[in-house]
């Protein structure tokens, strides 16, 4: 859970009680994701030049 509370400092966005669960190693499926994305990328960026 996250609060947005503007503080004497003159920070607009203050974050409390963040937290977020990250994986150490990432899952065969996430790599070919990003394997396929980068490829789709690729083929877009060579089309156009």
């Amino acid at each position: 859970m996250f609060t947005v509370l503007p503080d004497l400092e003159g920070k607009i966005l203050n974050l409390d009680n963040l937290a977020l669960a990250v994986s150490p190693v990432p899952e065969p499926s996430q790599l070919a994701m990003l394997a396929g994305g980068m490829l789709l990328l690729d083929a877009t960026l060579r089309r156009r030049g």
